[in-house]
């Protein structure tokens, strides 16, 4: 097999089509949200598996139950030192709420904040604000971090407020297949800052009723292969859910039609197998917990060993064509090898290591299976953490039709290196290499009672 030829091929075929913008206008703009268990996530599945019908591959529907959740009403509502209500969302898994208490600003909502709040927390309704863009060589917590020191630390009640302006309600799940401990509201920057204008002068009292409920739902994963010539199975993943409150065009349509163009593309140039199988994945209900990467996890055990690399896609065209940036997952020793195949294919990326536990590469990162996540610079300039996401300002428009193209290139083609070849052949984290991580992220005790950690697997190559 020439493979510079199939590389070139894989490049022409992306560049020269426009199908990928076309399947985020049908995702986005025909269905809208494709909330977990909803019609329309049942939709976006079978449109995607018509898709990779039509190209040559057999798809498979894995359908699956879990713990839903359904929004209700939300009201926020400012008791003292005056009255007024304030537009919010119940956060996915927030239980029903009818809640009176005092506000506590726990800041950031890091380590750190909650260890100055000390014990005043305790009764009381906290006020964090959501994630920003950390300084360079710190860490920012993710939103469910946030939620857990303050449930810890003995709060009622859990506002979170966005860091970006533009009067965008940020939501997010509180929790992963079960109902949330203490009800959680999303809220604008602009609220937020008028709660924090308020308490500057004194104590707050806020009211929260409302809220959602969960309820047993399905979802769906859909897989497909590109047969190869060994037993290594090379995984490229993308959720095609998204939160009910937006199009979720970046997070994730985007990442959802550059696996499909990837796809694609690899079947359109290439004439003989590859060494190894490229087996894709279209994940359900990864907006509330994973859920779908988890059952797939659970349910395809007995391979894992056979995965040398998952390659997942989430936000993957955030950005302009040109910043495309894979980040592994506790894999420095690669950072080299991925900087090296990018110069090799005439077409340098960004290349980061860090170990990243939100998103759909995290149960095969339990296995000891090396992952990164293609994604690339948001375009959003001026704004901090999720930009546009997880807000209903997640829309089509937010996303360049070059960006896909330029993201789907770079994935086809390190899909098709590693694929190709021997390279990454062994490559695993034990357990006990596993550990560290999974304490920092305090992580380990749940995944234990879950029956998640070890994820012990037969290994393959």
């Amino acid at each position: 097999m020439n493979l510079d030829l199939v590389d070139k091929l894989v490049t022409g075929e992306v560049f020269s089509s426009d199908r990928a913008f076309r399947h985020l206008l049908f995702l986005c703009d025909d269905l809208g949200s494709r909330f977990a268990g909803t019609p329309q996530e049942r939709r976006a599945a079978e449109y995607i598996a018509e898709q990779l019908g039509e190209f040559g591959y057999e798809p498979v529907i894995e359908t699956f139950e879990f713990i839903g959740w359904q929004r209700g009403t939300a009201s926020l509502e400012v008791l003292s030192p005056l009255r007024r209500e304030l537009p919010a969302l119940a956060l996915p898994y927030s239980p029903p709420a009818d809640l009176t208490a005092e506000l506590v600003s726990v800041g950031e909502g890091e380590a750190e904040d909650f260890a100055r709040v000390g014990d005043r927390l305790a009764g009381k309704i906290a006020l964090c604000a959501a994630e920003t863009t950390p300084a360079p060589g710190r860490r920012a917590s993710h939103r469910r971090e946030k939620y857990r020191r303050a449930v810890e630390a003995g709060a009622v009640g859990f506002i979170f407020w966005n860091q970006n302006p533009g009067q965008m309600i940020i939501t997010g799940s509180l929790a992963s297949d079960a109902e949330a401990p203490i009800p959680g509201f999303g809220i604008s920057r602009e609220s937020g800052l008028f709660l924090l204008r308020l308490l500057g002068r004194g104590p707050v009292t806020v009211r929260l009723t409302g809220g959602g409920h969960a309820v047993r739902l399905t979802s769906q994963n859909v897989v497909a292969d590109l047969p190869g010539r060994s037993d290594g199975l090379v995984v490229v993943g993308a959720h095609y859910d998204g939160h009910d409150v937006a199009q979720g065009a970046l997070d994730n349509a985007a990442g959802t039609v550059v696996g499909l163009e990837i796809a694609r593309a690899l079947r359109a140039a290439l004439t003989e197998p590859l060494e190894r199988t490229v087996r894709f994945i279209f994940f359900g209900a990864e907006e509330v917990g994973l859920v779908g990467s988890w059952r797939y996890a659970e349910r395809h055990r007995d391979e894992l060993g056979r995965v040398v690399f998952m390659l997942n896609l989430d936000t993957a065209a955030r950005g302009r064509l040109g910043t495309e940036c894979l980040v592994l997952t506790g894999w420095p020793e690669l950072v080299g090898y991925f900087r090296d195949l990018g110069r090799r294919l005439g077409y340098e990326f960004g290349v980061e290591d860090r170990f990243n536990t939100h998103s759909d590469h995290f149960p095969f990162a339990v296995a000891g299976i090396p992952t990164a996540t293609l994604t690339s610079n948001d375009r959003a300039e001026g704004l901090v953490g999720r930009g546009w996401g997880h807000t209903p300002a997640d829309t089509v428009d937010k996303v360049s039709p070059k960006a896909l193209q330029g993201a789907a290139m770079v994935g086809a083609r390190v899909v098709l290196a590693v694929a190709a070849g021997q390279d990454l052949a062994g490559l695993r984290r034990s357990p006990a290499e596993l550990e560290p991580f999974l304490l920092e992220e305090r992580l380990l005790d749940e995944l234990r009672q879950k029956g998640r950690f070890p994820l012990t697997v037969h290994q393959g190559e």
